[in-house]
């Protein structure tokens, strides 16, 4: 099984914003204000993931 990180492709937004949205959640629950205003926004991944800043794990 292969563990590995690589840069963010545009096709990875929804699937991290997924993560994401699970994460807020989960700080939400536990009283953490972390996320809790909306960021990271769609948008704001969206131009990180094209100028090469965000990363994603692979793990299979």
């Amino acid at each position: 099984m292969a563990i590995y990180l690589r840069r963010a492709k545009q096709d990875d937004l929804q699937r991290v914003m997924e993560i994401i949205e699970q994460a807020r959640a989960q700080l939400k629950e536990k009283g953490n204000p972390q996320w809790q205003d909306g960021h990271p926004f769609p948008k704001t991944m969206k131009s990180d993931i094209k100028a090469g800043y965000n990363w994603v794990l692979i793990d299979n």
